[in-house]
């Protein structure tokens, strides 16, 4: 397998952590951000929109940060990817839920100007309140352990508490951060890199 991406990006590090708690090998080309590479009509054959991670494999190539992650985990079977349709499709939820009401609010809070953040701040709180929500029934996204979707989440979750703005105090959140912080993978590929 070979891993084009970088680091330093949010969508990279959760294919980073994946692949290292699935324990696989693979080839890093840093590509994307000052490691340039993704306008290439190469890259451009591997991913059409010449963004990062891509992973090239024999055969093809896999493009988009949670379509990796299904695929790993339909490739190789474990607890990150559950098993069970119901368990699996509660991942499969969250996972997309982040990328389209957590992560965009975060995104334009964090590119807005510094005098334009606190007008962004409200629709961040408010994705951030039903994460707090959910966090009451588990102490992982969809249940005891560690999925997939935690790692979707994960660099938005480190993101929110990067915020020096003023935001509420969110009990459940704090207690499920300190659980990644304490999981070796989230240390390496979310929070280092992407502080």
């Amino acid at each position: 397998m070979i891993l084009y991406g970088r680091r330093n990006s949010s969508n990279s590090a959760k294919v980073f952590w994946a692949l290292a708690e699935m324990g696989l090998e693979y080839d890093l080309r840093e590509t994307g951000g000052r490691f340039g590479g993704t306008d290439t009509p190469a890259y451009r054959t591997l991913h059409p929109h010449g963004k990062v991670p891509c992973l090239e494999l024999a055969g093809g190539a896999v493009w988009e940060s949670h379509a990796i992650l299904r695929f790993l985990g339909g490739t190789h079977p474990g607890p990150l990817w559950p098993e069970a349709p119901l368990l699996r499709a509660a991942a499969d939820a969250w996972m997309d839920w982040g990328a389209t009401a957590l992560v965009p609010p975060l995104g334009r809070y964090r590119k807005a100007p510094e005098a334009d953040k606190a007008a962004h701040l409200p629709a961040v709180i408010k994705a951030f309140q039903s994460l707090e929500e959910n966090l009451a029934e588990h102490a992982f996204i969809t249940g005891p352990e560690l999925t997939l979707a935690d790692m979707s989440l994960a660099p938005a979750v480190h993101r929110w508490f990067l915020i020096a703005d003023a935001r509420p105090t969110l009990p459940r959140l704090s207690a499920y951060h300190q659980r990644l912080r304490n999981l070796p993978g989230y240390r390496t590929h979310i929070e280092g890199p992407l502080s």
